[in-house]
């Protein structure tokens, strides 16, 4: 049966500016194109999201949101979307979130940062000059 599942990502308190911008990043790894509504298997759409993805995995689209107490969570109809990658998109949000964020501080604190993605996660390389 088709329905809207919520998943809960481990982010606290997330700054939502700060989650735009690295779910906007991970898009561009994941070959994804940003939406505000995501749809079921019966073609109802939801757009109570702050940012979504739809992708070739995430047909559909999944929508990320924050609720009243600072959690972050995934949103979609996962009826056909393989658990694990379910469990990567959560972990790369995360992942995203923690980079941007650490940058955005870095930058603040007046530093240069040059940032690399790999197989094995963000490097990011903050200097002051």
């Amino acid at each position: 049966m088709s329905h809207f599942s919520i998943i809960n990502i481990k982010l606290k308190n997330a700054n939502k500016n700060l989650l735009i911008e690295a779910v906007k990043e991970l898009a561009k790894e994941l070959d994804a194109e940003i939406v505000n509504t995501i749809q079921d298997a019966y073609g109802r759409l939801r757009s109570d999201i702050l940012i979504g993805l739809r992708n070739r995995t995430f047909y559909r689209g999944v929508g990320i949101k924050v609720n009243e107490k600072g959690e972050v969570k995934l949103v979609g109809d996962f009826m056909l979307v393989k658990g694990e990658d379910i469990e990567r998109l959560k972990k790369k949000i995360v992942q995203y979130y923690t980079a941007t964020a650490i940058a955005h501080v870095a930058r603040q604190m007046g530093m240069n940062v040059a940032g690399q993605r790999t197989k094995q996660g963000i490097y990011l390389r903050c200097y002051a000059i």
